[in-house]
């Protein structure tokens, strides 16, 4: 909302050439004494740059009496009142100087910044609309991002774009727009544009750092993750106290192939501890009823209660709590609002939508809900609300599913796992929430519906090895691909088929980059983005997937069983880079989990040779899927209800 400035001091919308430029009024008869509502509108205005609010005030006061019909006036009094707060009184002089001059534009556009600040989107885009037919042009260049911004808050994403475009049509180097623009490109999915035309604003205002954070989200979207990773450091050197930046560096640094485990925790530690101690409490006191074997409320904290992967995994426990024992409750922190939202509407007993609620307020919230167990399902995945955990308004928190790795928060008291991503003695270390384990497996997918069974391998009728990769781009390191490469070189007459990577810079330096590695291009087949069931068809065209590191497959690894194809992965050393170990082992597929470099490409080789076990494994792969943890719902919820009964009673026993 910083973008959008008033429209001050408008004298008439004729003469208005930007918020911030005032007409000249002609000089006052050498003859006068009396004071004209233009002198004291003038001196007002100089009073008000000097911050002398209250004596600006008054001088504006005093035009309005000396011409009552005089809009200026009216207008310059909102200014002030809006300036100190006072947004009823404010709005309320802003409808007295329409009442006065129906067509004075600059009112319409500061009643609309009004309308902004009570959320009131849809009367703030009238009045922006308004303002923009009485202001047209250049002049009329903040109403339009007005419009912009209101139109991306009411959810018409398309529209908020075509706006914001015509705005920099008329100030191609303005800030707030560039930044708003490159924003919903983003979120939009259009990251090429999105670069294109942040590294043009940046041209400009090289230091401008969210710009530059914005475009290294874009980098690591086009898999130019190095560029990337460089750009967030440089953003959140400029602006070291940027929580935004600092957690979008945070969860960029997961991608990173080269940061030890050891400093990825660190810089977590040290985030939370820089952003959050000044609000964490020391030693938080709870009324709660410590009765062991009573009814516990459960609250699940997720921006991701939408058409997303995450959704299709928190879906199925909460569909399944045993609700004789379990009140749920769910606090929805993201704007968008879909079928899927509806669905867990149904599903939780209590919903509350909380896209706009303050860390305090929320916080608050949750503990007058008396909530015993609170749970966070996004980590530092977009709109999460970590800083509300750090406030500890529940006896019990933990964090699971939306980020595979830790908080670095001392009121977080447990993250939740497998044994298979994090085995006993490995990854303690790297957290510093207590690891509560699964006895099974970290995910569970609700089932899939009217799945085709699977093909044969098409290595049977192609006569050689299809290779597949669907994951997303940004996950496409330089040690992948080049690892990929010495994969390709030792089977050259397989193919390797690349889902979703973005046509232009990305695939190009792509194919640059295998290229310089002896990869042939033939081998090379890029698939675009596909509706959902020619996605799983295209799955099916392929032998074996190939799951990245360190950062491994989750959603499209499970999609991948569900075809019936396997996959290889290399088995790391931390949480994020062990998922596809927890996978493989739920479906009796040990086999394809490599330990070095060297032993995933000697996987693919055998079964390359071996054609006959890839059918087998075809034919039971699904079985076994549709049979194993990571599509058994109730099971799962089970395990994970006997775990909160476990934590409830250590904190019924200890208090902690």
């Amino acid at each position: 909302m910083g973008i959008i400035k008033r429209f001050f001091r408008k004298p008439s919308p004729q003469t208005a050439v930007s918020p911030d430029t005032r007409e000249q009024y002609p000089a006052p008869p050498a003859e006068s004494s009396q004071p004209t509502t233009d002198e004291l509108i003038a001196e007002g205005q100089a009073l008000e740059d000097e911050g002398q609010l209250e004596a600006a005030e008054k001088l504006y006061r005093q035009a309005a009496e000396i011409d009552p019909d005089c809009a200026r006036a009216y207008l310059n009094i909102g200014n002030v009142l809006e300036t100190r707060n006072e947004l009823e009184e404010a709005e309320a002089n802003y409808r007295m100087a329409l009442k006065r001059d129906p067509e004075y534009g600059g009112a319409y556009a500061n009643l609309g910044k009004i309308c902004l600040d009570k959320q009131a989107y849809t009367e703030a885009l009238e009045l922006y609309n308004k303002a923009s037919q009485l202001i047209p042009g250049a002049a009329g260049l903040e109403a339009l991002i007005g419009i912009g911004f209101s139109l991306s808050q009411l959810g018409r994403s398309r529209e908020s774009i075509a706006a914001y475009e015509k705005a920099l049509r008329y100030a191609p180097h303005h800030e707030g727009a560039n930044l708003a623009l490159s924003h919903l490109l983003i979120q939009d999915g259009q990251h090429e544009r999105a670069a294109s035309l942040l590294e043009k604003f940046l041209a400009h205002h090289p230091d401008q750092a969210q710009g530059l954070g914005m475009l290294a989200e874009s980098y690591l979207r086009l898999g130019m993750i190095e560029e990337g990773l460089r750009l967030i450091e440089k953003a959140c050197n400029l602006e070291p106290n940027d929580e935004k930046l600092a957690s979008t560096r945070l969860f960029m640094l997961n991608y990173d192939p080269k940061l030890p485990p050891e400093e990825l925790f660190e810089h977590h530690r040290i985030f939370a501890e820089h952003f959050f101690a000044a609000f964490t409490p020391d030693n938080p006191v709870f009324d709660h009823s410590r009765n062991p074997e009573r009814k516990l409320k459960i609250g699940y904290v997720s921006a991701d209660f939408r058409v997303h992967p995450v959704a299709m995994f928190i879906e199925t426990l909460i569909r399944h709590h045993d609700r004789t024992q379990f009140e749920i409750h769910a606090w929805h922190t993201h704007t968008d609002h879909d079928q899927t939202t509806k669905k867990f509407m149904d599903l939780v007993d209590h919903w509350n939508s909380v896209p706009t609620l303050s860390d305090d307020a929320l916080a608050e919230d949750i503990r007058k809900a008396g909530i015993d167990i609170l749970i966070d399902l996004s980590g530092y995945s977009s709109g999460h609300r970590l800083p509300v955990f750090a406030r500890k308004p529940a006896p019990i928190q933990a964090t699971w599913l939306g980020y595979l790795g830790t908080t670095g928060l001392t009121t977080m008291d447990y993250r939740i796992c497998d044994h298979f991503t994090d085995p006993p003695g490995m990854t303690e270390h790297l957290h510093t929430e207590t690891l509560a384990r699964l006895p099974r497996c970290q995910w569970c997918h609700v089932p899939y519906e009217d799945l085709p069974d699977a093909e044969s391998p098409p290595i049977l009728d192609k006569g050689h090895l299809t290779l597949g990769s669907f994951n997303n781009i940004t996950k496409l390191n330089k040690e992948v691909l080049s690892l990929w490469a010495r994969l390709l070189s030792s089977i050259p007459n397989a193919e390797l088929h690349l889902a979703a990577i973005p046509d232009g810079r990305a695939r190009q330096q792509l194919l640059a980059f295998l290229g310089e590695k002896g990869v042939d291009g033939k081998q090379l087949i890029f698939i675009p983005r596909q509706e959902y069931k020619d996605y799983l068809k295209s799955i099916a065209g392929v032998d074996i997937a190939l799951d990245p590191f360190p950062y491994n497959g989750g959603t499209t690894s499970i999609d991948t069983l569900a075809m019936g194809v396997p996959f290889v992965t290399l088995a790391g050393k931390h949480s994020i880079a062990r998922g596809g170990v927890s996978l493989l082992s739920n479906t009796g597929l040990s086999d394809f989990i490599a330990q070095t470099p060297e032993q995933y490409v000697s996987i693919i080789e055998h079964y390359a040779q071996h054609p006959e076990e890839l059918s087998q494994i075809r034919k039971n792969l699904q079985q076994n899927l549709a049979a194993s943890p990571i599509l058994d719902g109730p099971a799962f919820t089970q395990d994970f209800e006997h775990m909160y009964r476990q934590w409830w009673q250590r904190w019924c026993d200890t208090g902690n």
